[in-house]
């Protein structure tokens, strides 16, 4: 990847800015440079208590920026993956983005494009807490269903689409859970983020 003068200036700053930004918690702002994201770098506030600064667009929260940088791990462990498969992830935008539902909205915070070959996987990603969420049957969660009606619509065999919650909430955290498991969860497409194989799982689901 070959960086311009303007990208590695303004990389330069933006790293300047995180090291004049630390406080008693650690650094206020980080900067993530994933080479498969569509823009870089994207802008990671790690302490969600941290007040006094503004970014915009909004920054990265803390389960957002940690899913770009679990993703990032994992595409630099696996590099064999690509052999024949492409792979770009974009930061959705609430509001003027891609959503879901009339009522209240639901703008999931990633769109990942996996390619291979002709076919696209299209899949919609949220980090979130879902300590209240109460059920299975929540909106959120029930798109990966909603999803394939969609899919369907389009008509296009060469397109599939997906929907996944990466869960911050611990497992043993979740108040509704009941007897379901971290497996039970898996076949709703969600994903707690503690785990640490949780975005080969995902991808598995992908290209599945």
């Amino acid at each position: 990847m070959t960086v311009s003068v303007e990208n590695d200036t303004l990389l330069h700053q933006v790293r300047k800015i995180g090291e004049t930004l630390k406080g008693e918690a650690g650094d206020r702002l980080k900067a993530i440079v994933f080479g498969r994201h569509l823009f870089s770098p994207l802008l990671w506030v790690p302490n969600s208590k941290a007040t006094g600064l503004t970014v915009k667009p909004v920054a990265l929260n803390e389960g957002e920026g940690q899913f770009v940088e679990d993703l990032k791990a994992w595409c630099a462990k696996h590099p064999t993956w690509f052999d024949s498969r492409g792979m770009y992830l974009l930061r959705n935008r609430a509001v003027s983005g891609v959503g879901f539902f009339d009522e209240g909205g639901f703008y999931p915070d990633f769109i990942l494009w996996v390619t291979q070959g002709s076919h696209q996987h299209i899949a919609f990603i949220d980090p979130k807490g879902i300590r209240n969420l109460e059920t299975m049957k929540d909106a959120k969660i029930e798109l990966h269903k909603r999803i394939k009606e969609i899919e369907a619509k389009l008509g296009d065999p060469q397109v599939s689409l997906h929907s996944f919650i990466i869960s911050n909430t611990r497992h043993q955290d979740v108040n509704w859970r009941g007897t379901a498991g971290v497996d039970e969860f898996a076949q709703h497409h969600v994903y707690f983020q503690d785990r640490p194989d949780y975005v080969g799982q995902l991808l598995d689901a992908v290209v599945g």
